[in-house]
Protein backbone atom coordinates (compact mmCIF):
# COMPACT_ATOMS: atom_id res chain seq x y z
CA UNK A 1 0.00 0.00 0.00
CA UNK A 2 3.08 2.58 0.44
CA UNK A 3 4.48 1.41 -2.82
CA UNK A 4 1.58 2.17 -4.19
CA UNK A 5 0.75 5.78 -2.46
CA UNK A 6 4.56 6.45 -3.44
CA UNK A 7 4.16 5.85 -6.87
CA UNK A 8 1.06 8.06 -7.51
CA UNK A 9 2.65 10.93 -5.42
CA UNK A 10 5.82 10.89 -7.75
CA UNK A 11 3.01 10.34 -11.02
CA UNK A 12 1.54 13.38 -9.70
CA UNK A 13 4.51 15.38 -8.84
CA UNK A 14 5.73 14.78 -12.83
CA UNK A 15 2.44 15.58 -14.29
CA UNK A 16 3.02 19.06 -12.23
CA UNK A 17 6.19 18.87 -13.35
CA UNK A 18 5.34 18.66 -17.10
CA UNK A 19 2.71 21.15 -17.05
CA UNK A 20 4.88 23.60 -15.48
CA UNK A 21 7.33 22.92 -18.45
CA UNK A 22 4.60 23.05 -21.41
CA UNK A 23 3.58 26.40 -19.89
CA UNK A 24 6.88 27.89 -19.83
CA UNK A 25 7.70 27.02 -23.23
CA UNK A 26 4.19 28.43 -24.41
CA UNK A 27 6.08 31.96 -23.60
CA UNK A 28 9.56 31.36 -24.28
CA UNK A 29 11.99 33.06 -27.27
CA UNK A 30 14.95 31.49 -28.10
CA UNK A 31 17.67 33.62 -29.23
CA UNK A 32 21.16 31.87 -31.24
CA UNK A 33 23.92 34.29 -31.30
CA UNK A 34 28.12 33.50 -31.80
CA UNK A 35 29.65 36.02 -30.24
CA UNK A 36 32.01 37.60 -27.34
CA UNK A 37 31.72 40.88 -25.27
CA UNK A 38 28.86 42.61 -24.16
CA UNK A 39 25.43 42.57 -25.36
CA UNK A 40 22.09 44.30 -24.93
CA UNK A 41 18.87 43.51 -25.86
CA UNK A 42 15.53 45.52 -24.60
CA UNK A 43 12.29 44.05 -23.20
CA UNK A 44 9.06 45.76 -23.03
CA UNK A 45 6.24 44.59 -21.35
CA UNK A 46 5.09 44.12 -17.81
CA UNK A 47 5.75 41.87 -15.01
CA UNK A 48 8.65 39.10 -14.69
CA UNK A 49 10.97 37.66 -16.96
CA UNK A 50 13.75 35.36 -16.71
CA UNK A 51 16.58 34.95 -18.85
CA UNK A 52 19.17 31.83 -19.45
CA UNK A 53 22.30 33.12 -20.95
CA UNK A 54 23.38 29.99 -21.72
CA UNK A 55 27.31 29.89 -20.28
CA UNK A 56 26.56 28.72 -17.54
CA UNK A 57 25.77 31.94 -15.16
CA UNK A 58 22.82 31.70 -12.83
CA UNK A 59 19.33 31.99 -14.84
CA UNK A 60 18.18 35.61 -13.74
CA UNK A 61 15.20 36.91 -13.08
CA UNK A 62 14.04 40.76 -14.32
CA UNK A 63 10.89 42.53 -13.79
CA UNK A 64 9.11 45.01 -16.08
CA UNK A 65 7.15 47.73 -14.96
CA UNK A 66 4.46 50.20 -16.55
CA UNK A 67 7.40 52.28 -18.02
CA UNK A 68 8.61 49.70 -19.37
CA UNK A 69 5.42 49.45 -21.92
CA UNK A 70 5.88 50.10 -25.59
CA UNK A 71 4.61 53.83 -26.03
CA UNK A 72 4.84 56.04 -28.97
CA UNK A 73 5.38 60.06 -28.34
CA UNK A 74 6.78 62.81 -30.29
CA UNK A 75 8.22 60.63 -33.07
CA UNK A 76 10.32 58.52 -31.14
CA UNK A 77 9.35 54.88 -29.47
CA UNK A 78 9.75 55.06 -25.35
CA UNK A 79 9.76 52.80 -22.66
CA UNK A 80 11.69 49.19 -22.61
CA UNK A 81 14.10 47.67 -19.86
CA UNK A 82 17.59 47.53 -21.34
CA UNK A 83 19.70 44.44 -20.30
CA UNK A 84 22.77 43.98 -20.99
CA UNK A 85 25.49 40.44 -20.28
CA UNK A 86 28.83 40.12 -21.12
CA UNK A 87 30.24 36.82 -22.78
CA UNK A 88 34.02 36.04 -22.01
CA UNK A 89 34.63 33.76 -25.20
CA UNK A 90 32.87 32.86 -28.60
CA UNK A 91 30.91 29.88 -28.73
CA UNK A 92 27.62 29.46 -30.20
CA UNK A 93 24.53 29.74 -27.50
CA UNK A 94 21.07 29.74 -27.12
CA UNK A 95 19.60 32.49 -25.45
CA UNK A 96 16.16 31.31 -23.51
CA UNK A 97 13.83 34.50 -22.92
CA UNK A 98 10.35 33.50 -20.46
CA UNK A 99 8.10 35.77 -19.87
CA UNK A 100 4.05 36.13 -19.99
CA UNK A 101 4.20 40.01 -20.89
CA UNK A 102 6.67 40.08 -23.13
CA UNK A 103 4.98 42.64 -25.97
CA UNK A 104 8.27 43.94 -27.89
CA UNK A 105 11.73 42.86 -28.30
CA UNK A 106 14.55 44.80 -29.77
CA UNK A 107 17.85 42.19 -30.42
CA UNK A 108 19.44 44.28 -33.08
CA UNK A 109 23.52 44.55 -33.39
CA UNK A 110 24.10 41.51 -30.97
CA UNK A 111 25.48 38.85 -33.78
CA UNK A 112 22.08 36.54 -34.02
CA UNK A 113 22.36 33.71 -36.01
CA UNK A 114 18.95 32.57 -36.17
CA UNK A 115 15.32 33.46 -33.33
CA UNK A 116 12.34 32.06 -32.58
CA UNK A 117 9.82 34.11 -31.44
CA UNK A 118 7.27 31.74 -32.15
CA UNK A 119 6.02 30.49 -28.97
CA UNK A 120 4.88 34.06 -28.03
CA UNK A 121 1.67 35.10 -28.97
CA UNK A 122 1.45 38.11 -26.97
CA UNK A 123 4.79 39.27 -29.04
CA UNK A 124 3.32 42.72 -30.83
CA UNK A 125 6.79 44.33 -32.01
CA UNK A 126 10.16 42.56 -33.20
CA UNK A 127 13.34 44.88 -33.92
CA UNK A 128 16.40 42.32 -35.11
CA UNK A 129 18.62 45.08 -37.21
CA UNK A 130 22.24 44.34 -37.99
CA UNK A 131 22.77 40.54 -37.13
CA UNK A 132 23.68 37.98 -39.52
CA UNK A 133 19.86 36.00 -39.94
CA UNK A 134 19.71 34.38 -43.46
CA UNK A 135 16.13 33.70 -43.20
CA UNK A 136 12.47 34.09 -41.14
CA UNK A 137 9.43 32.31 -42.10
CA UNK A 138 6.03 30.84 -40.44
CA UNK A 139 8.63 28.58 -38.29
CA UNK A 140 10.00 31.34 -36.29
CA UNK A 141 7.88 34.16 -36.44
CA UNK A 142 4.48 34.39 -34.44
CA UNK A 143 1.32 35.10 -35.62
CA UNK A 144 0.39 38.12 -33.49
CA UNK A 145 3.26 40.50 -34.78
CA UNK A 146 2.15 44.26 -35.94
CA UNK A 147 5.94 45.32 -36.50
CA UNK A 148 8.87 43.69 -37.74
CA UNK A 149 12.20 45.34 -38.51
CA UNK A 150 15.17 43.06 -40.28
CA UNK A 151 17.07 45.36 -41.59
CA UNK A 152 20.76 45.43 -42.30
CA UNK A 153 21.22 41.10 -42.14
CA UNK A 154 22.18 38.39 -44.57
CA UNK A 155 17.79 37.20 -45.46
CA UNK A 156 18.47 35.17 -49.10
CA UNK A 157 14.17 34.15 -48.42
CA UNK A 158 11.23 35.68 -46.04
CA UNK A 159 8.22 33.82 -46.00
CA UNK A 160 5.59 36.05 -44.15
CA UNK A 161 2.30 34.15 -44.90
CA UNK A 162 1.76 33.22 -41.37
CA UNK A 163 1.83 37.14 -40.34
CA UNK A 164 -1.83 37.94 -41.15
CA UNK A 165 -1.58 41.05 -38.58
CA UNK A 166 1.34 42.65 -40.02
CA UNK A 167 1.45 46.19 -40.58
CA UNK A 168 5.05 47.55 -40.73
CA UNK A 169 7.58 45.56 -42.01
CA UNK A 170 11.07 47.00 -43.06
CA UNK A 171 13.69 44.36 -44.74
CA UNK A 172 16.46 47.01 -45.74
CA UNK A 173 19.63 46.37 -46.77
CA UNK A 174 20.03 42.07 -47.09
CA UNK A 175 20.30 39.53 -49.51
CA UNK A 176 16.96 39.23 -51.15
CA UNK A 177 17.19 38.38 -54.99
CA UNK A 178 14.38 39.35 -57.56
CA UNK A 179 12.76 35.84 -57.18
CA UNK A 180 12.59 36.01 -53.16
CA UNK A 181 11.11 39.36 -53.07
CA UNK A 182 8.37 38.09 -55.13
CA UNK A 183 8.00 35.53 -53.49
CA UNK A 184 7.83 37.74 -50.19
CA UNK A 185 4.99 39.70 -51.79
CA UNK A 186 3.19 36.94 -52.84
CA UNK A 187 3.52 36.08 -48.84
CA UNK A 188 1.88 39.45 -47.49
CA UNK A 189 -1.50 39.17 -46.32
CA UNK A 190 -4.70 41.21 -48.27
CA UNK A 191 -6.56 42.50 -45.06
CA UNK A 192 -7.89 46.52 -45.65
CA UNK A 193 -5.67 47.61 -43.01
CA UNK A 194 -2.89 50.35 -43.34
CA UNK A 195 0.33 48.83 -44.23
CA UNK A 196 3.43 49.60 -45.38
CA UNK A 197 6.84 47.37 -46.48
CA UNK A 198 10.31 48.86 -47.28
CA UNK A 199 12.75 46.87 -48.88
CA UNK A 200 15.63 49.22 -49.76
CA UNK A 201 18.90 48.24 -50.75
CA UNK A 202 17.73 44.37 -51.79
CA UNK A 203 19.88 43.16 -54.90
CA UNK A 204 16.29 42.09 -56.38
CA UNK A 205 14.82 45.19 -55.82
CA UNK A 206 14.93 47.30 -59.28
CA UNK A 207 13.43 44.21 -61.09
CA UNK A 208 11.13 42.93 -58.73
CA UNK A 209 7.10 42.91 -58.97
CA UNK A 210 5.99 45.68 -56.47
CA UNK A 211 2.27 45.46 -57.90
CA UNK A 212 2.04 41.98 -56.39
CA UNK A 213 2.33 44.28 -53.24
CA UNK A 214 0.64 47.34 -54.07
CA UNK A 215 -2.17 44.77 -55.01
CA UNK A 216 -2.76 43.87 -51.98
CA UNK A 217 -2.84 47.16 -50.50
CA UNK A 218 0.84 47.25 -49.33
CA UNK A 219 2.71 50.83 -49.89
CA UNK A 220 6.07 49.41 -50.78
CA UNK A 221 8.65 51.40 -49.74
CA UNK A 222 12.09 51.42 -52.60
CA UNK A 223 13.63 54.87 -51.07
CA UNK A 224 14.93 55.45 -47.66
CA UNK A 225 12.10 56.94 -45.23
CA UNK A 226 11.08 56.54 -41.97
CA UNK A 227 8.73 54.28 -42.38
CA UNK A 228 8.63 52.86 -38.94
CA UNK A 229 6.60 56.12 -37.91
CA UNK A 230 2.87 54.51 -37.54
CA UNK A 231 -0.05 56.00 -39.86
CA UNK A 232 -2.56 57.49 -37.65
CA UNK A 233 -4.79 54.61 -37.77
CA UNK A 234 -2.34 52.84 -35.84
CA UNK A 235 -1.48 55.10 -33.28
CA UNK A 236 -5.15 55.68 -32.44
CA UNK A 237 -5.68 52.08 -32.10
CA UNK A 238 -8.32 51.63 -35.27
CA UNK A 239 -6.31 49.66 -37.86
CA UNK A 240 -9.00 49.82 -40.26
CA UNK A 241 -7.88 51.60 -43.39
CA UNK A 242 -9.46 54.83 -43.34
CA UNK A 243 -11.61 55.68 -47.22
Amino acid sequence: MKINFLYIVLVVLNLVYCCNIANASENQMTLTLQTRGKISIVLYGLGEVTIDWNDGTKIKTYTLTEKDLYRYSGLRYRGGHRITHKYKDIKRRVITITGENILRLDCSGIGLIDIDVSNNDLLRSLKCNNNQLTKLDGFNLNSGLLALECNDNQLISLNLNHNTKLIVFSGANNQLDTNALNNMFWSLHELPICKSVSLVENPGILYSDTSIALKKGWKVHTEYENVLTPDPCFCDGDNTEKK
